[in-house]
C-alpha cells in the first residue's frame, strides 16, 4: 500500500473516510429506530412491514419519477444541479427490487444489521473503498451504501411517518431558487425524499455537490471537482467556481487563481520522461474529471487516485462516492482522445510521511472524539480529522492513537 506524503492526499483520505463513517453511523441509528419501532409494537409482524415498505417503494420511485420528469423543464438556475441530476428513481428502484426479493425477510435482515446485496455496512480498519467492488461482495465503492440508505429511510418513513436525518448518507438540498418551490400535487407529505422546498439526496457523491450554499457541510456530498479543490486547500469561493473545465483552463494560464502548476499533458504515445514527471499529490485531469494521484506510474504507466465518483446507471460494475481507483495512462489516453492533463498544486509537503492504514486509525479516532454519539449536519472542512489539538496537519501517531474500534 502507499505511503501518504502531501497534504492533498492526506485531505482526500479525510474527506472519504469522514463520509464512511457517517454513513455507517447514520444508517445504524436509522436501524435502531426501525428496530424501536418493531419492539413497540409486536402486534404488527415484520411480515406485515415487509409488505407495506415493499408498496410503499413502488409508489416513491413512481412520485420520484413524476418530479422528475417535471424537472426536465424547469430552470436550472432554480432547481440547481444535484437535484437535476439525482438518480432517486434508480436508487428507489433497486431499493424496490430488493424489497421484492427478500420478502417477509427483509425486515428481519435490516434489524440483524443485514442491507443490501445481505451485506453489512462494516469497515475495514486499514483500508479505503476500492471504487468499483463487486456490489455482491463488497458493501463499499458502489451502489450499495446509497441503496442501504434509501431503504433505511423508506422503512422507517413507512413505519414513524417521519423523514430521517442521515449526516453523511443523504443531505438536504434546498432548492438554488429559496422563493422556488413544486407544485403541492407533485410531493406528498408521506414522501420522505422531497418536499416543496427541496430535496432530500442519497449517497456521499452528488453532480454539483454543495458547493452553492454558503455554508459547505462537512459530511456534504462532493463531486470530483469540489473533493480535490477542498484537498488542495482552495478558498470557499474558489470551491464554488472550481470545475473541471476551469481546471483545464488553469493548465494554460501560470498566474491561474488556484496555483496550479502545469505538469504535463498527456496524449497520443506517452513517453517514459512524461511518466517520470508524475509525482504522487499532483492532481489528474480529464474531460469531465479529476482526482488525486496518490503512487508514481509503474513501469507499466499503472496510478492509483483518490476521487469522488459517480456512475450507477450501468448494469453492472457500478461506482459511486469516495475511494481508490486505478488507471493505465497508456490505455487512458487511447480511451480518452481529448488527453490527460497533469497538474501540481502548491502545498508543502508533510512533515512526516505516513502508511495509509496509520492515518486511517488516527482519522478514526478523532472522528470518535469529535462525534461520540452521530454525525451531526454542520459546516466544516474535513481537515479538521487531519489536525491534533495544536492544529498541526496529521499530528503525532502512536500506539494509543491506534486502538480505536467500531
Amino acid at each position: 500500500m502507499f505511503e501518504i506524503m502531501n497534504k492533498q492526499s492526506a485531505h482526500m483520505v479525510a474527506q472519504i473516510r469522514a463520509k464512511q463513517l457517517a454513513t455507517k453511523y447514520s444508517q445504524n441509528k436509522v436501524q435502531a429506530i426501525i428496530i424501536e419501532y418493531c419492539e413497540q409494537h409486536p402486534d404488527i409482524s415484520d411480515a406485515e412491514i415487509a409488505s407495506v415498505v415493499t408498496h410503499n417503494l413502488q409508489t416513491y420511485e413512481n412520485i420520484s419519477g413524476s418530479i422528475n420528469n417535471y424537472l426536465k423543464d424547469q430552470n436550472l438556475h432554480d432547481i440547481g444541479f444535484p437535484i437535476k441530476y439525482n438518480k432517486t428513481s434508480l436508487q428507489l428502484n433497486m431499493a424496490k427490487q430488493w424489497a421484492e426479493q427478500q420478502g417477509e425477510e427483509l425486515i428481519s435482515q435490516i434489524k440483524n444489521g443485514v442491507f443490501y446485496h445481505e451485506l453489512t455496512n462494516t469497515i475495514d480498519h486499514d483500508k479505503l473503498p476500492i471504487l468499483q467492488s463487486s456490489s455482491d461482495q463488497e458493501y463499499w465503492g458502489n451502489e450499495n451504501p446509497s441503496v442501504s440508505s434509501a431503504l433505511l429511510l423508506s422503512i422507517a418513513a413507512s413505519c414513524t411517518k417521519e423523514k430521517k436525518i442521515m449526516p453523511g448518507a443523504a443531505t438536504s438540498f434546498p432548492f438554488l431558487n429559496l422563493g422556488y418551490e413544486l407544485p403541492d400535487a407533485l410531493v406528498p407529505t408521506s414522501y420522505p425524499f422531497a418536499s416543496k422546498n427541496g430535496m432530500i439526496l442519497v449517497g456521499d457523491y452528488q453532480y454539483g455537490a454543495h458547493r452553492y450554499f454558503k455554508e459547505q457541510l462537512l459530511f456534504g456530498p462532493e463531486d470530483c471537482s469540489t473533493a480535490v479543490g477542498k484537498a488542495t486547500y482552495l478558498t470557499t469561493e474558489q470551491i464554488q467556481s472550481i470545475n473541471t473545465i476551469n481546471m483545464q483552463a488553469a493548465y494554460n494560464d501560470p498566474a491561474n487563481e488556484y496555483h496550479y502548476k502545469a505538469i504535463t499533458f498527456l496524449s497520443g504515445d506517452v513517453k517514459d520522461e512524461q511518466l517520470k514527471l508524475i509525482q504522487p499529490g499532483d492532481i489528474y485531469l480529464v474531460k469531465g474529471h479529476t482526482a488525486i494521484i496518490v503512487t508514481q506510474p509503474d513501469n507499466k504507466s499503472n496510478i492509483t487516485t483518490l476521487q469522488f465518483t459517480r456512475d450507477i446507471d450501468t448494469p453492472v460494475d457500478k461506482r459511486l462516492g469516495g475511494g481508490l481507483y486505478d488507471y493505465n495512462l497508456c490505455n487512458k489516453v487511447k480511451e480518452i482522445k481529448t488527453g490527460i492533463y497533469i497538474l501540481r498544486p502548491d502545498l508543502e509537503p508533510l512533515h512526516e510521511s505516513c502508511s495509509l492504514s496509520q492515518l486511517l486509525k488516527q482519522i478514526d479516532l478523532k472522528y470518535i472524539t469529535l462525534f461520540p454519539e452521530n454525525p451531526i449536519d454542520i459546516p466544516g472542512d474535513c481537515r479538521i480529522f487531519l489536525e491534533n489539538d495544536e492544529t498541526s496537519v496529521i499530528g503525532d501517531i502512536t500506539a494509543a492513537s491506534l486502538s480505536v474500534e467500531f
